[in-house]
This record gives C-alpha cells, structure tokens and sequence, in this order.
C-alpha cells in the first residue's frame, strides 16, 4: 500500500528497488518518445507492443482477468523512472529468479505479470501478443548498457518511519486516493481498482 500511495499503481515488484546512487553523466534517464517508433513492419509490431502496455484488457482481454492495465504498473508505458521503466530491460534478461528458483526469459517474466498482476493467462509463445510487448521493450532498451538498466530498474523505496496502521491507512485512502480509485477501492474511469477481483491476484508483488 506505501507504493500505491507514492506512485497510485498497484506494482509486482519482484524485490527490486531503485538505485540510491547519484546519477552520472554517462547515466542519463532519457527514454524514447513512442512518436519515434520507426514506420516499418517491425515498427507495427513495436506500436502493438506500446497499445499493450497502455491498454492492455481490451488488447489482449482473451489473457487478462481484471481491469488493469500494464502501465497501471509501468508508468507511461514503462518510460517513467522509479516507476518500474523498461527501459534497459532486455539488458538483463535472462536472470535468474529465486521466487521460482531457475533462469527466467523475459518471456517468462512476462507470463507472471500476467499470470499474477493481471490475474489472467500466459501469452502464447511466439505469439503476437508476447512478440510485440518484447519488441517495444526491446525498441525502448537500445543503447542501454546493464550497468544504466540495473540503476534504473524497479521502484522508487519508501522508507517506514513507523508501525502501519490500518486505521490510519483507511482514513487517508478516503482522504487522498478515493476521489481517483473509489470509496469501496474498486476503480474508477480516473484510476484502476487497487484491491478485489478487479485487481491483481494473491500472488502479486503487491499482494
């Protein structure tokens, strides 16, 4: 709930955090614009990839079973920094994952997404759903080096000053967030639902 009230997004984390590290001239967050996506066939498949992440129920709604959206994690398509960006992500796939104790693809990153924050199935392989959500993470990770892509990755931390108290909790989603994500927390057209079956499942990041 600390990240949902910093960044109004419900987010698989996956335990990675945002580097402390002060940037650096060779490091500079400078994502590209989704208007520069080249006018080619490959360029087709990226803007498919980028609809995906902006409206993803409604694209891809045969593999999603609630109401949310892949930037409703990934901030403006993940280019937004501390909001889990993807830019540079292609840089460190494949990974080896300790939640599920293997080598993990980005593919198979992919199908826990969607599988857990979107409550739904996994992409077919090779299909065009996984083929186009790769090639934009991809189009959007060139010339990130690992080093770059590591400091960049996950979420902004916020640090517990005190015991959370759900009373207080309540009182400040009233106050703060229900006038985007509704009283009872279950969605409206300005914000996604945060919690219940519109949302991400038991074994979300968020969870």
């Amino acid at each position: 709930m600390a990240a949902l009230l910093a960044g109004c997004a419900a987010v698989e984390t996956d335990d990675h955090e945002l580097s402390s590290a002060s940037p650096t001239a060779e490091i500079i967050f400078a994502p590209l614009d989704p208007d520069a996506i080249p006018a080619t066939a490959e360029g087709g498949l990226i803007r498919f990839g980028h609809r995906l992440v902006t409206d993803t129920r409604n694209q891809a709604r045969a593999y999603v079973g609630n109401e949310l959206t892949c930037a409703n994690c990934h901030l403006d398509a993940g280019r937004r920094l501390g909001a889990a960006p993807f830019v540079g992500l292609t840089m460190l796939y494949p990974e080896y994952r300790a939640r599920n104790a293997r080598m993990n693809t980005l593919e198979d990153r992919l199908d826990d997404c969607f599988e857990r924050s979107m409550n739904g199935r996994p992409l077919p392989r090779g299909g065009r759903e996984q083929r186009a959500l790769v090639a934009y993470i991809t189009w959007l990770s060139q010339g990130v080096s690992k080093e770059a892509a590591r400091s960049w990755r996950g979420f902004h931390r916020i640090a517990l000053t005190h015991r959370p108290d759900p009373l207080k909790g309540k009182a400040l989603f009233a106050e703060r967030c229900s006038g985007c994500h509704g009283e009872d927390g279950q969605g409206m057209v300005t914000g996604p639902p945060v919690w219940g079956p519109g949302s991400y499942n038991i074994a979300a990041g968020m969870a």
